[in-house]
């Protein structure tokens, strides 16, 4: 029986500290009057572009396929 009663603190114990670290972490998150990240603005924007793209609301635009490696071209 005490050795269940130890598994038992210990495993809460543990999931005590992790919670306490997310919280300090998650903390700055709810001070902040605006969270954006440096370019994901721009990121939901190329998406939305090209959903109407593919769905043909975007007269004249096209999806076109492009390579960033050097050695493929």
């Amino acid at each position: 029986m005490a050795a269940w009663r130890s598994r038992l603190e210990r495993f809460f114990a543990g999931r005590l500290v992790v919670l306490a670290i997310s919280a300090l972490l998650l903390a700055p998150c709810y001070w902040q009057p605006r969270i954006q990240a440096g370019d994901l603005s721009s990121h939901i924007y190329n998406s939305w572009l090209a959903q109407l793209i593919e769905s043909g609301r975007a007269q004249g635009l096209v999806v076109a396929p492009q390579t960033t490696n050097v050695l493929s071209t």
